[in-house]
This record gives C-alpha cells, sequence and structure tokens, in this order.
C-alpha cells in the first residue's frame, strides 16, 4: 500500500501547535514528527466519527505521550468562564464555556485527517498534499465523543461543518460526556 502525502492544514496549525488559538489539544512535538507517525500507522487508520467512507475523512491513533489534553472534570464550585467566538469570520458566533482546573491525562491521541477531495468541496484546502490534519484529539479515555456543537454543526450542513448523520445514542452519548466534562481555560 502506498502511503499518500500528508500535511497540516492551517486550521490544525492554528489549533493544535504552541501558542494554541484556544483550549485544544496541543501536540508538543515536531509537526514533521507527527506526520511520521501517521505515515506508519497508515494502514491502520480508521474511520471517524459520522463519517461513512475512508476515503474521504479517517482517524489515526499514535501515542498520546506527546499531547497535552484540554479536557477537565467538572466538580462541584468550579469557577467556570464563558465568552462568544467564532472558529472562523464565515462561521456563527457560540458561547464556548471553559474551566479552571488540572487537565486529565491523555489515554488517547486521535489524527483526523480529511482528503484533498472533501476540503475542496468546502474550499478548505491548505496544501496539494493527498490528505490534511484537520483535528487532533487527545482524551482521557478511549472513545471520547465529538462535542455537540461539532455534531449540530455538521448534521445542519452549516458553515464549517461536514455532511454527517448521527444517530439519537451519539447524541445522548456526547451530551452525558461534555455535560460532565469541559475544556480547560487558558
Amino acid at each position: 500500500m502506498t502511503v499518500p502525502t500528508i500535511s497540516w492544514s492551517n486550521f490544525a496549525i492554528s489549533r493544535h501547535l504552541e501558542p494554541l488559538s484556544g483550549p485544544y489539544t496541543l501536540f508538543k512535538g515536531d509537526p514533521e514528527e507527527l506526520i511520521r507517525l501517521i505515515k506508519k500507522r497508515w494502514h491502520q487508520r480508521y474511520l471517524a466519527n459520522g463519517n461513512s467512507t475512508i476515503d474521504k475523512v479517517c482517524a489515526v491513533s499514535v501515542n498520546p505521550n506527546q499531547f497535552v489534553c484540554p479536557v477537565v472534570r467538572i466538580e462541584d464550585d468550579m469557577i467556570c468562564h464563558a465568552k462568544v467566538i467564532r472558529r472562523r469570520p464565515e462561521e456563527a458566533p457560540y458561547i464556548q464555556t471553559t474551566v479552571e482546573g488540572s487537565p486529565l491525562k491523555a489515554l488517547t491521541a486521535e489524527i483526523i485527517l480529511y482528503s484533498a477531495a472533501e476540503l475542496e468541496q468546502t474550499n478548505e484546502r491548505s496544501t496539494d498534499s493527498d490528505w490534511e490534519i484537520i483535528s487532533i484529539n487527545a482524551s482521557p479515555v478511549i472513545k471520547e465523543p465529538m462535542t455537540p456543537l461539532a455534531m449540530a454543526r455538521n448534521q445542519l450542513e452549516m458553515p464549517g461543518g461536514s455532511p454527517r448523520h448521527y444517530s439519537s445514542d451519539e447524541w445522548a452519548l456526547a451530551v452525558w460526556y461534555w455535560s460532565q466534562h469541559a475544556l480547560k481555560h487558558m
């Protein structure tokens, strides 16, 4: 099997390398090192949440040791922060809630990649590579649900979303998980 060309998308660079633009997973290694790790595990890629074909969107799991997980478990009397933000100018504003607390240790690290064809459909291609790193999700659990907001953006085909459909169980699990966890305030 031939390993395709892989690059970081502009979107992922702003979210997962220092300086972080928000409460996202931090990759502490060299950016080219992550590409090498993905290529080593390319034959083990799998469907990412809500996707129907591995040819458009896939995920690759890598060792979580070089990632800082942004997830905090909700506890009584935590200090919460809320602000209105936009991920990108063309997307709708939303309220982002973060909490003060210690982030949980990353048990898994999942890299989400989009094919050039998928990125061309939404005019979001950053490079001339076959695949681009879109998101990095270091998690304290084996299978962390997407945030309900990301799921809604996708299922409703809003700007910045990738058309997907989620089951009622996927929605319920996402809402429950994210009612018990939050992203660390920066």
